[in-house]
C-alpha cells in the first residue's frame, strides 16, 4: 500500500491536546487520524452525532 500525506492546519493547543491523547492511548496521531478516516470511508459516515447547536439555544 502506497502513503501519501495529508496536510490541514489545526489550532496549536487542540494539536497538543490530541497528541496527549493519543499517547495516553499508545497510539500516534497518524493512528488515529487513519483509524477515523477509515471508520468514515467504511461506514459512508461521520461516526459521531453532528447538531445545530445555534438550533438547541
Amino acid at each position: 500500500m502506497v502513503s501519501v500525506s495529508l496536510n490541514f492546519k489545526i489550532e496549536k493547543d487542540l494539536k497538543v491536546e490530541f497528541q496527549k491523547l493519543a499517547e495516553s492511548m499508545g497510539l500516534t496521531t497518524t493512528s488515529m487520524l487513519t483509524m477515523y478516516i477509515r471508520r468514515c470511508v467504511d461506514d459512508q459516515a461521520i461516526p459521531f452525532l453532528l447538531e445545530n447547536r445555534k438550533k438547541n439555544e
